[in-house]
């Protein structure tokens, strides 16, 4: 894989040499929409199993549900 700063040295590259050419102000922005993809799917799949573990946690430390504890099981 490409490290980050290597892409934008040839992106820089592209654009000092076909400024004027369409194809280079594309693929600048494409870079930068996957790099927006990429941060809005990280800071929401670290949310989600955040809450998720959050709530298995507090859901085997609750008397309510004493199927999940663990401690109930015996091997017959």
């Amino acid at each position: 894989m490409l490290s980050q700063s290597s892409i934008d040295k040839k992106l820089s590259l592209l654009f000092d040499k076909y400024r004027d050419r369409d194809f280079v102000a594309n693929a600048q922005k494409e870079v930068e929409d996957i790099r927006r993809k990429a941060l809005n799917v990280g800071a929401g799949s670290t949310a989600a199993i955040f809450v998720l573990n959050e709530l298995a946690r507090l859901s085997l430390r609750s008397r309510k549900y004493p199927f999940l504890n663990t401690r109930n099981l015996y091997i017959a």
